[in-house]
């Protein structure tokens, strides 16, 4: 397996609503890997899952791959140990959980939320690192 498939594809770039999931500003042009698949390519089966993708525009992904622990700090980088599904993110400016189904989970606001991740911790599991709001 070495990218996304077509209908994944369009999972993402209907799960976007035709803007970068970054910045929310500007057309995507690229398709991205949150965990990287290393060269060669994986055979690790959520690989290609809508979690584990987002559309970006050119600016974002340069981004993305230039400021690497930046970009694990907010999410859109996972680590090789992580599922995607599992690592929240900075999601067009707000924090999200993005499901395996291409769906966008943004937690509720107000007291009681982790201010790192952004889940309400009565709800929510809490993450390692995470620090109560």
């Amino acid at each position: 397996m070495t990218g996304f498939t077509r209908a994944a594809r369009q999972v993402l770039i209907d799960r976007s609503g035709g803007l970068c999931e970054i910045c929310g500003m500007a057309p995507p042009s690229d398709a991205h890997h949150r965990r990287p698949r290393a060269a060669g390519g994986t055979r690790r089966a959520d690989a290609n899952l809508p979690s584990n993708g987002l559309v970006l525009c050119r600016d974002c992904h340069s981004l993305v791959e230039s400021r690497r622990e930046f970009a694990l700090d907010r999410g859109w980088l996972v680590r090789q140990g992580q599922s995607p599904s599992d690592v929240p993110l900075v999601y067009q400016g707000n924090w999200a959980v993005l499901s395996d189904d291409g769906t966008v989970f943004r937690p509720p606001s107000g007291r009681g939320r982790c201010e790192r991740c952004g889940f309400h911790v009565e709800t929510q599991k809490h993450r390692e690192g995470c620090q109560v709001g």
